[in-house]
């Protein structure tokens, strides 16, 4: 096991000193609107006077193992063994033995990764244990998310809030009117492709940020160090977002003082319709930008999963280019592929980043745009 020589007192989350992990108990928990039941471990961890709590599911340890693994961070001849899956065929009250030596093993391998340098260091780790848990309340920086009123996409809320409070920064929600955002339910139905983000969104549910949000025009840019524009399940029910002149004249604010930018899918057309106001062009007029892609909203419409009245009038892909300068060298479409990204697996993910600001096509994007994002907010210096 390695030590801590590499880390500064500098590092975001403190001097290395030794971080015990302990499984508290496991679980089985039926949560995805699915017959298909899953382990879940409730998890201490404790780094000198600071202890926290997490809550994680097998095949979130798994992906940590198989991330660990693949990027060669520890020999595999000394790291620790991996539990096998969980058997689900029987009462899980007859398997109490091997579910306690399951505990034990993730037990032991959390605490040996954790307290290795390289994965100390590694951003998808620090989230993955929730390293914000050691930044003190009055030294987090907070983030704004500025949501529709209703329809807002839930993935895209919910994964970019868990990246960004893991990372220990506090999340700010806004709305027009200052009442709690609506969402369509139908969004976590089985297939979305990202079963982790049911564990965010309840988690979600509780934050008091969400539940009360502040209003668009009691936003002040100067007291955040980022801002998120996101996108809509429903892009016709999202026109009211698009199109406020309260959060238009905030977002113009936030881009004039440098205050990093994160939009992803719709929630680029916001920076689209900003006009600045002297030149009267759009705020990302000289950036380097993506959106939401012309085929996937083709296909979409095509497949009718959005009826025509659902739509915008536009695609997303040609607004974005219009607001360009020159778009043959500022839009960056990205791969034509729509798997999900990961925690630990961004290969799918296109993210695009120009200075303060970065931009993703849409959900499938997520996890790997607010890393990205969170990593300005980490670096961003009020001038």
């Amino acid at each position: 096991m390695q030590g801590g020589s590499f880390f500064k007192n500098s590092h975001p989350f403190g001097a290395w000193s030794e971080i015990k992990v302990k499984v508290l108990s496991y679980a089985v928990q039926d949560m995805d609107f699915s017959s298909h039941p899953y382990a879940e471990y409730r998890i201490e961890i404790t780094k000198g006077n600071n202890k926290w709590f997490v809550h994680k599911r097998y095949n979130q340890l798994l992906a940590f193992h198989k991330w660990i693994v693949r990027n060669h961070m520890v020999d595999t001849k000394i790291l620790p063994p991996f539990p096998e899956a969980p058997l689900f065929d029987k009462v899980l009250k007859e398997y109490e033995e091997v579910a306690e030596e399951r505990k034990f093993l993730i037990e032991g391998y959390l605490e040996y990764l954790i307290n290795v340098d390289e994965v100390y260091n590694s951003r998808p780790a620090q989230v993955f244990y929730e390293f914000g848990n050691l930044i003190a309340p009055e030294n987090r920086k907070n983030v704004l998310v500025a949501l529709p009123s209703q329809a807002f996409e839930l993935a895209q809320v919910s994964i970019v809030w868990k990246v960004l409070t893991a990372l220990g920064n506090n999340v700010v929600f806004a709305t027009e009117n200052g009442k709690k955002a609506q969402h369509e339910e139908v969004q976590y139905e089985p297939g979305n492709g990202i079963p982790e983000a049911k564990r965010f969104y309840f988690d979600l549910l509780k934050e008091q940020s969400f539940k009360e949000p502040i209003s668009f025009k009691e936003i002040t840019p100067g007291s955040f160090s980022g801002v998120v524009l996101v996108g809509g399940f429903i892009p016709s029910a999202i026109v009211d977002y698009l199109d406020s002149p309260k959060l238009q004249s905030k977002v113009r604010k936030f881009w004039n003082i440098g205050v990093p930018v994160g939009a992803i899918s719709h929630g680029i057309l916001v920076l689209c319709r900003a006009k600045d106001k002297e030149a009267g062009r759009s705020l990302i007029w000289k950036s380097n930008s993506t959106s939401l892609q012309k085929y996937v909203e083709k296909t979409t419409r095509v497949k009718n999963i959005l009826s025509p009245e659902k739509c915008l009038l536009t695609y997303s892909e040609d607004e974005v280019r219009l607001a360009l300068s020159d778009p043959a060298v500022q839009y960056f479409p990205g791969p034509t592929t729509i798997l999900q990204d990961s925690l630990f697996d961004s290969s799918s993910a296109f993210v695009c980043t120009d200075g303060k600001y970065v931009s993703a096509r849409g959900t499938t994007d997520s996890y790997t745009f607010a890393k990205k994002f969170a990593d300005l907010v980490y670096h961003y210096q009020p001038s």
